[in-house]
């Protein structure tokens, strides 16, 4: 894959490795400004790529088989509360939403960093929504998304769903 490619890629949580790095070494982005590499040291961004510019880089990169959701844990935990309610959130862990708690191949982590791609596109990232600005679409009736859920009418993207 080339340095474009893994940008995108690492931006989406997946682990990557270049065809000059040790077999056991690894980076994945870590907040918005560092890196986190396979020994646990984090660097920033600017530092990583300081020292990787010359043309070698720009090819040769491959995303490693870790589900780019959970990292390998195969769980995620939520935070859920009751609208309304005066009861603190409370966490829940549950199976991993894109790898279930399984190992995947690097094909399927690909197949998951393009979904995420594709899905993040869907969203309305307007500000300020109006009320009257939304439109519910119920279930299996938008070839968008099958679960029931509200659009942005003057941008046509997703608001909500469920």
């Amino acid at each position: 894959m080339t340095k474009t490619e893994i940008l995108l890629a690492l931006n989406s949580g997946c682990t990557v490795r270049h065809q000059y790095f040790d077999t056991n070494e690894w980076v994945r982005k870590n907040d918005d400004k560092t890196y986190i590499l396979e020994d646990g040291v984090i660097c920033l961004i600017s530092e990583f790529w300081k020292y990787r510019y010359s043309d070698g880089f720009n090819d040769g990169w491959e995303i490693l088989p870790i589900c780019p959701c959970c990292k390998g844990t195969g769980k995620q935990t939520l935070k859920v509360s009751t609208f309304g309610s005066n009861k603190s959130a409370e966490h829940i862990e549950i199976n991993c939403i894109d790898c279930n708690g399984k190992q995947l191949s690097a094909n399927e982590v690909v197949q998951i960093f393009k979904q995420k791609e594709y899905e993040k596109n869907l969203w309305c990232s307007c500000q300020n929504i109006e009320p009257n600005d939304v439109k519910y679409i119920e279930d299996g009736k938008s070839n968008i998304c099958k679960k029931h859920h509200w659009i942005h009418t003057k941008c046509g993207k997703i608001t909500q769903i469920g």
